[in-house]
């Protein structure tokens, strides 16, 4: 086990990591408006900031012309877009201890219809593998605002 994560750390070090942004010119400041779900899978306290970053993120997102909306409740996309935020990280060791290793992932989703049946489509995603020496919260927050920065 711990020779996959020493190789998973190695990769996700080494690996060139992009936002991938599905249509280039769609255009954040065209759609009505966003809502933010975090998904926290990590344990061992590998992601401690989620007010932090939930606000990063709505700042971001009115920087960038788009309205901020709390859908939670109830969940209506048709109308709008989701900003996900998600990690899955863990400490390197069973006992809880080590690094945090995972990765982070962000993407812009809605739903659409189509030939008569409710899909998912995703403007852009952004998947992050780290190993963060502490916790995640400084990566979870770059990985935003890479995702972001990648949008016109």
């Amino acid at each position: 086990m711990r020779f996959f994560a020493v190789l998973f750390a190695v990769l996700a070090c080494s690996s060139q990591v992009e936002a991938e942004i599905i249509d280039p010119s769609f255009k954040l400041s065209s759609i009505n408006d966003v809502d933010i779900v975090l998904n926290d899978s990590s344990n061992h306290a590998c992601w401690t900031n989620l007010k932090e970053v939930r606000e990063y993120a709505e700042e971001k997102l009115r920087m960038k012309g788009v309205k901020v909306v709390d859908k939670r409740l109830p969940i209506d996309l048709r109308k709008g877009y989701r900003l996900q935020i998600s990690t899955s990280s863990s400490r390197l060791y069973n006992d809880g201890t080590g690094p945090c290793w995972g990765t982070h992932i962000v993407k812009l989703v809605t739903v659409t219809k189509i030939n008569g049946s409710w899909h998912l489509a995703v403007a852009g995603f952004f998947n992050y593998p780290r190993v963060d020496l502490s916790n995640s919260n400084k990566d979870i927050i770059e990985a935003v605002s890479k995702f972001l920065a990648e949008f016109k």
